[in-house]
């Protein structure tokens, strides 16, 4: 695959918005975040799980929740920072609460995201969400465009795949109808690419897709959070991506639910933060609220607009006092970790 051709993902800038990606590198916030001890032990236990699961095997891919609190927290407020940079505080997320429970947990979920060491996949975000991404381990070259070009290609999908939505697999190889091709001959004009590292961060904006491949580690996973933005672009996406949905006869119930709160919205500035100090905004996670009565790791249909593409995976997170079991957690990653440095 050439990307050379292809524009890179911007950096964060303040006021940069959401309706384009950017990416975030070298902030001493996010490496904070990571040796938050609470993180630290949710991811340790992650990593050193999500290979062992039997839809990992088959799939190459597993995700799971992230239940303890205080990683939840310190995560939360990492997005709001992020997210309160690019848009000057003039912007919330959309407040899914109207909703009702399934939009409650949607807001508060937090997953983690693990991938095969050469795995290679295109991903429509739950809901067709916008998406932040931090990268924990490993390396990820990434391709993202947004999801209304595929109204004109849709020889690129294939919806007949259960209920899941999957690109052929002749798009993703090189060749005059692969996604590389049509990005770099501006049939795609707005792809772009960039390589995610450890302690990084991407944001894909609402209804755009995302092409993902490992690149580099024996472990590679990351952390991501879902929210919704009231922008004449993101609803342009987002709308597109269903009329996609309902071509392909998929059921567009809970997607046309934010829909209708998007309509109904009135656009309200963020509350101004004072330096230093993160508020945390009502239309932005509930973190005290309950995780999903459904597995941790295979969330329910009601459980967000758009039920995780990502199989499930063995249960992950800690509550309580288990101290001896995280520190032979971390020991276990930090041996895996150790060998994912060395050459193959």
């Amino acid at each position: 695959m050439d990307s050379s051709k292809l524009p890179p993902v911007d950096n964060l800038v303040p006021g940069c918005g959401v309706d384009k990606p950017w990416r975030l590198s070298g902030d001493a916030r996010v490496s904070d975040w990571a040796k938050v001890r609470d993180v630290s032990i949710a991811a340790a236990q992650f990593g050193a799980d999500y290979k062992g699961d039997p839809d990992f095997k088959k799939e190459q891919r597993a995700s799971g929740t992230m239940t303890v609190k205080g990683a939840m927290e310190a995560t939360e407020e990492i997005v709001t920072q992020v997210l309160n940079t690019a848009t000057e505080s003039n912007l919330s997320p959309l407040d899914l609460t109207p909703m009702g429970p399934a939009g409650t947990r949607f807001m508060s979920n937090v997953y983690f995201f693990g991938i095969g060491r050469e795995h290679k996949e295109v991903f429509f975000h739950p809901g067709h969400s916008a998406q932040l991404h931090i990268q924990i381990a490993g390396q990820r070259e990434c391709w993202l465009f947004p999801g209304s070009t595929l109204a004109s290609n849709p020889a690129l999908i294939n919806t007949q795949f259960g209920s899941e939505w999957k690109v052929t697999v002749q798009s993703l190889q090189d060749g005059p109808n692969s996604l590389w091709h049509l990005g770099s001959s501006s049939m795609i004009p707005e792809m772009r690419y960039t390589k995610l590292v450890e302690n990084e961060i991407l944001f894909v904006p609402q209804g755009w897709v995302t092409v993902i491949k490992a690149s580099g580690g024996m472990l590679n996973y990351s952390v991501r959070k879902s929210v919704y933005f009231d922008t004449p672009a993101g609803a342009k996406e987002l709308n597109a991506m269903v009329q996609l949905m309902l071509n392909s006869g998929r059921s567009t119930d809970s997607v046309a639910k934010v829909q209708n709160l998007l309509k109904n919205h009135s656009p309200a500035a963020a509350p101004a933060t004072p330096a230093g100090r993160v508020t945390r905004r009502a239309s932005t996670s509930s973190i005290g609220a309950s995780p999903s009565a459904a597995s941790p790791m295979e969330p329910s249909a009601e459980a967000s607009p758009s039920a995780e593409a990502s199989p499930s995976a063995a249960s992950v997170g800690a509550t309580g006092d288990r101290h001896a079991e995280e520190q032979e957690s971390l020991q276990r990653i930090a041996g895996r970790k150790r060998r994912a440095d060395s050459p193959p």
